[in-house]
């Protein structure tokens, strides 16, 4: 019985590779094209992935072996994650193709949506340097309105897709989608509740003296003392507060950091070579590392700006990179993977923090990008909880008044007034909500594991970004795969559980920002 277990695995190993890769490569294709010819491959293939995870005899033989007595523990985590991984297809075929069609228009439409102004066609970049830099106030909410105009588009299909999508989660035994997509990565929905309440109880009086002082320094630069509306803010949703123009040096970050890579044995040399960094026509607005197989096929696309935010968003998809090479690579197919989204989210976030340890800044400069860092994480943050909070409604109850809840959200948590004409579905031009459901809360729980992660290494090798802590974070974290559970890896590498301490802590600073 054992060993046909491991036979029926080998098997199953192979057919997910290669129904995996092929998928993965139309989804890149779709996102660095534009192109429909990919939209109707990626649909096939979509299909054929679907398929497979559920075949009515895959089930059959995982289930069979699932609890069989005396597998070797790595045979029995291989059914325990192909089990999760079926979890979100056990639906009629009908309902999935229903939902992947769906889902494939929408994220056609979101992909190659560009803001309208005049003669213009603006990028989400063009968008934001818009919104961080044009002193006519009607002009900027022309553009941000423009922006939401996404969600007028979206927000049907989005709404519908929610129903879909619960439709299957009851037909297993869940309450909604929301509950079974977090089941079917091994994390509860109280741990992500949780956490936000800690983080709330901790830091929301420290948020709302932060947003004081932006506000302050918006009515300044906007030369207003009237309450700020959302297009006076340097983002559509004030999702980041990064508004330094001065200009960064890309290409010669880009070879210092793939050196600093190198002496910590990293090779990050193909990933650069093969990555997309720039904006183009028809090209997706997302900024994204995908492993398309799971091995050498580490496939980066941004629209990098020469500034902060652009080094930023580099340093961002390079931690993810990071993790995809260090899995190991001996690892059965289905455990060449992360341990969990948000360790991944993690890791990119620890990469960001990298931004001020490049030689080329000065003292004075790296101190400034360290408060600037500590503002805009604490605003991420809060933006984060928003859509979070947002989306855990959405699936609960996809059919009260979703743009009011919207506002009462962005309004309680980001301290940000709603427009007069609110009642419109802005919160639909957020694509995660469509193109990666139920994914939001990876980058709060990332945070609170980029923070632990950096404490701990500092204390155990003076520097987390040292050449024997990214070895360790390496050899002990990323290298595992999901070959452990998520808490797990974290209790082995660090000796506890996810614990939001550590970024409360990081923000006990950010009282000093602005009174030196």
């Amino acid at each position: 019985m054992i060993k046909e277990a491991v036979s029926f695995l080998d098997q199953a190993n192979g057919q997910v590779e290669t129904a995996f890769t092929r998928m993965m490569t139309s989804l890149y294709q779709v996102m660095v094209t534009g192109d429909s010819a990919w939209v109707f491959q990626l649909e096939q293939d979509e299909n054929a992935y679907q398929n497979l995870l559920a075949s009515p005899t895959l089930r059959h033989h995982v289930q069979r072996y699932l609890d069989l007595p005396f597998l070797n523990p790595l045979v029995s985590r291989q059914f325990r994650v192909l089990s999760n991984e079926m979890l979100e297809y056990r639906a009629s075929q009908q309902l999935r193709e229903e939902m992947m069609r769906l889902w494939n228009q929408l994220h056609y439409i979101i992909s190659t949506y560009r803001v309208k102004h005049g003669a213009l066609s603006l990028s989400e970049n063009e968008v934001i340097h818009h919104l961080q830099n044009n002193p006519d106030q009607k002009e900027r909410e022309k553009i941000w309105n423009g922006y939401m105009e996404l969600g007028q588009k979206i927000a049907p299909g989005l709404v519908q897709l929610v129903h879909l999508r619960n439709r299957t989660a009851r037909e297993n035994g869940y309450d909604d989608y929301y509950q079974m997509r977090n089941a079917s990565q091994e994390l509860g929905t109280s741990t992500i509740d949780r956490i936000m309440r800690q983080l709330r109880d901790t830091l929301d009086p420290t948020y709302a003296q932060v947003k004081k002082r932006i506000d302050l320094e918006l009515q300044e630069k906007w030369g207003t003392t009237g309450p700020l509306l959302p297009w006076d803010y340097p983002h559509p949703f004030f999702q980041q507060y990064d508004v330094k123009a001065e200009a960064v040096d890309l290409a010669a970050i880009m070879n210092q950091f793939s050196a600093w890579a190198a002496e910590r044995g990293i090779d990050l040399e193909p990933v650069l070579k093969q990555a997309d960094f720039f904006q183009r026509d028809q090209k997706s607005q997302a900024n994204f590392c995908l492993n398309l197989n799971r091995g050498e096929q580490i496939k980066v696309s941004c629209n990098l700006t020469a500034d902060w935010r652009g080094l930023s968003v580099f340093l961002h998809e390079m931690g993810h990179a990071v993790y995809e090479l260090a899995i190991e690579k001996e690892l059965p197919f289905l455990l060449r993977q992360p341990a969990h989204t948000f360790l991944s989210e993690s890791i990119a976030l620890l990469f960001e923090r990298l931004a001020g340890q490049f030689s080329m800044f000065s003292t004075e400069v790296k101190k400034r990008n360290r408060a600037e860092q500590l503002t805009n994480r604490l605003v991420k943050l809060y933006w984060t909880m928003v859509v979070a909070r947002f989306e855990q409604e959405l699936y609960r109850d996809p059919t009260q008044n979703l743009n009011d809840l919207w506002w009462n959200l962005v309004e309680e948590l980001q301290g940000i007034s709603r427009p007069h004409n609110w009642d419109t579905p802005a919160w639909a031009a957020k694509a995660h909500l469509t193109t990666l459901p139920v994914y939001y809360h990876n980058y709060l729980l990332g945070e609170v594991g980029a923070s632990q992660m950096e404490q701990q290494l500092n204390r155990r090798f003076s520097a987390w970004h040292s050449i024997e802590a990214i070895n360790y974070l390496q050899q002990e974290l990323l290298r595992p795969g999901l070959s452990l559970s998520w808490d797990s890896v974290m209790s082995r590498s660090f000796c506890s559980a996810l614990d939001p301490t550590y970024l409360i802590e990081d923000f006990d600073e950010i009282g000093t920002i602005g009174k030196e």
